[in-house]
């Protein structure tokens, strides 16, 4: 940014977020209860974010490139976290076995 211009902190109500695109799912399967021992979570590309952005006592009309401009920055979040290689995993088993759960299929 230019030295001249102040940087300012602005708060902003996100509302009606969707996300959309390819997603690949992944299971790891395992010989044991509950036969999932994880989920890997994916986009194929880059997803397609809409979103609905409120600047507290901002009207939004009047601050053009706002929305395109919080709607880029979300959109570049899930690339950089989870468009392929890069995954979402949940531990499935490991969730499985602390809630006490296993001991009833046993």
């Amino acid at each position: 940014p230019a030295k001249f211009v102040p940087a300012v902190r602005v708060p902003v109500r996100v509302t009606d977020l969707a996300i959309e695109g390819r997603v690949l799912i992944g299971f790891r399967l395992v010989d044991r209860a509950p036969g999932v021992g994880g989920v890997e979570v994916s986009f194929v590309g880059r997803p397609n974010v809409s979103v609905q952005v409120a600047p507290c006592g901002i009207a939004l009309g009047d601050v053009p490139g706002v929305h395109e401009f919080i709607r880029g920055k979300i959109a570049d979040a899930l690339k950089e976290k989870y468009v392929e290689p890069r995954r979402f995993y949940k531990d499935v088993e490991r969730a499985f076995l602390e809630s006490g759960r296993d001991a009833a299929i046993a």
